[in-house]
């Protein structure tokens, strides 16, 4: 039997809302991609304590940590191929509009299961993270001896606490509608920081991603010709979602009638 773990990561630019990352099965991550991290992209001279895409193309950021823009290149380029050589690696990626969405959802709360927290809004990073989800157990239930799926992410104050009743409830949510696979391999939702490997792996998916989108959008935002050529080859295996429009709206929709019904 064989146990997957999902790492993500989430990033907006342009109005558009992103998680993307890496699903493979443990031993990828533990026994490929984790050590050659190490090697080849964080061990300097100068060492790295962390990989960070936004970092790493900050002159101000490499100045003082004393790294040339030709090291950050170079480091950047080799986190790419341990991705690209890493056998197992799946690459998914859950998009939204958020502005839409923003508009559709203005004024939708929710209660959390904690009593001691109020409510919070139903913001982009709810829906994207659940496309992701989404994708990652429609890939890993094509595999008979999947047994289970954890997933690690970076814990955002603002949002894990909702997104963890969420993913409380979704195992009779798939079994209520004729999901049983998900429901039999989806595992915990394990939070934590980018000094975790799978979730630096995830930083650079999630980086190249959001700014392919927004030079699509917006051309003043570069996305040259080698970020486009690493992006093909970090993306070279997955899948990827962008939830359409009226998707959202009907989501909305139904939450807001939910709720009148709640409060009749």
């Amino acid at each position: 039997m064989a146990v997957f773990l999902a790492a993500s990561d989430e990033t907006s630019g342009e109005g558009i809302f992103h998680h993307a990352g890496y699903v493979a099965p443990v031993k990828a991550w533990t026994d490929g991609l984790v050590p050659a991290w190490k090697v080849k992209v964080l061990d300097g001279p100068p060492r790295l304590d962390e990989f960070h895409m936004t970092e790493l193309r900050s002159r101000s950021w490499r100045e003082k940590h004393g790294i040339t823009e030709e090291d950050a290149e170079n480091r950047i380029d080799a986190a790419v191929d341990v991705i690209s050589r890493t056998r197992g690696m799946f690459a998914v990626r859950s998009s939204i509009d958020d502005t839409h969405f923003s508009n559709q959802a203005a004024g939708l709360r929710f209660k959390l299961n904690d009593p001691k927290r109020g409510p919070v809004d139903f913001v982009a990073d709810y829906p994207s993270f659940h496309g992701y989800l989404y994708l990652v157990l429609a890939v890993c239930s094509a595999y008979p001896t999947a047994e289970k799926v954890d997933f690690v992410l970076e814990k955002k104050k603002e949002v894990f606490a909702a997104m963890h009743d969420f993913h409380e409830g979704l195992r009779e949510s798939f079994m209520n509608v004729g999901l049983p696979r998900f429901a039999e391999i989806i595992g915990d939702l394990l939070p934590n920081d980018k000094k975790k490997i799978p979730l630096q792996a995830a930083d650079l998916l999630c980086w190249h991603t959001q700014r392919k989108f927004a030079h699509a959008r917006n051309l003043a935002i570069t996305f040259s010709e080698v970020d486009a050529l690493r992006l093909s080859k970090l993306a070279r295996l997955g899948t990827g979602h962008t939830w359409p429009r009226e998707m959202a709206k009907e989501l909305c929709s139904g939450l807001f009638e939910d709720w009148r019904k709640l409060n009749e």
